[in-house]
């Protein structure tokens, strides 16, 4: 498995002994996505070796990793750890890294939480430092549900010309106070487009390389699940996910399934190395859910007043808090490269 790695160095190239900043990304995120290197620039002037793998619920991690369908939350932990663990292991990491520090994004906010959980119960392979946590998944079966309807109601229904989304690229970023150059439904539609983007590769792949016939199965019944294209985000962990798991004697209902990444019950099992950042309006939440889970934690547990789904991911604020959590070391050469743990 390749991934992504930043080295702190003094003189030309003589790596020195500093934590290891590793980004966890959100779905079908990839180490070299706008968004990782974003997280890798910030985490390095922290002073931290950053090393940076796909999403592990993309096809390219799961092809490498070979952990089983993807979705289930404790499974895609233990493979990012076998990950870090092989990658500590490498000549270049060897003995130059003091402990690892995580920044979970969106579903790698979840899969932080859960490795956080894993290493108070004593069962990971290298010292964890500070867990910063941002815009994670309050429920994966709410968000599931809200990011299809966005998909088959918004998208699919939306008369469009992708001529004129292309401009919307360079569109500077809209300010608090400004208007949005374009109405909520269209905003949904690409939401639900971008997030389901790789959903069709994933499901095709999952089917051949765990050999689970489902496509073949759903072709032959007439089924329109047979086009991998058609599938959404709870039908993918309903249908394909879950009875693999289950079959595997992982988890016994659907109901325990989901709730493993659940935030009420992984923010209990929280240290306090750990810190939580979402939106009162994300939209891929439900308020009432994080309503729920405002009353019920307190800081380090931290509900923003808005700025939505990682809106604030390049603004100071964000800047300050890793910084403040992660501490900084003074900033060395970087030297980046490729490495196949």
């Amino acid at each position: 498995m390749e991934v992504h790695a930043i080295w702190q160095t003094a003189g030309k190239d003589r790596i020195v002994r500093s934590p290891l900043a590793v980004p966890l990304l959100g779905i079908a995120g990839r180490n070299k996505d706008y968004l990782a290197r974003l997280w890798q620039e910030l985490l390095f002037k922290t002073g931290s070796h950053v090393m940076t793998a796909d999403s592990s619920l993309s096809y390219d991690f799961n092809k490498a990793s070979g952990h089983g369908v993807a979705g289930n939350l404790e499974a895609d932990a233990q493979a990012i750890a076998k990950v870090i663990e092989a990658f500590l292991n490498t000549p270049e990491a060897r003995d130059k890294v003091s402990e690892v520090r995580l920044l979970g994004s969106s579903y790698g906010g979840n899969i932080a939480l859960y490795l956080a959980k894993l290493s108070k119960e004593g069962k990971l392979n290298f010292p964890l430092g500070p867990v910063v946590v941002l815009s994670p998944t309050v429920s994966l079966r709410t968000t599931a549900r809200i990011l299809d309807d966005f998909y088959t109601q918004d998208f699919a229904t939306y008369n469009y010309n992708p001529a004129k989304l292309v401009p919307l690229v360079r569109t500077p970023l809209v300010s608090p106070q400004a208007q949005v150059p374009f109405k909520p439904r269209m905003m949904r539609a690409g939401i639900g487009y971008v997030f389901h983007s790789e959903l069709p590769l994933v499901v095709k792949k999952s089917d051949e390389m765990y050999h689970l016939g489902l496509l073949e199965k759903y072709e032959r019944a007439d089924d329109r699940r047979a086009k991998p294209q058609s599938w959404t985000f709870t039908q993918f962990i309903q249908d394909m996910s879950f009875p693999y798991w289950q079959q595997k004697g992982a988890v016994e209902s659907i109901d325990q399934f989901w709730a493993m990444g659940e935030l009420k019950n992984l923010l209990p099992t929280a240290g306090d190395n750990v810190f939580v950042y979402l939106s009162k309006d994300d939209p891929l939440n439900d308020p009432a859910e994080v309503a729920a889970l405002q009353a019920r934690f307190k800081p380090p547990f931290n509900v923003l007043p808005g700025r939505g789904h990682l809106g604030y991911a390049k603004s100071e604020w964000t800047k300050k808090i890793v910084m403040s959590k992660f501490g900084c070391a003074q900033p060395q050469c970087a030297t980046t490269a490729a490495v196949k743990p």
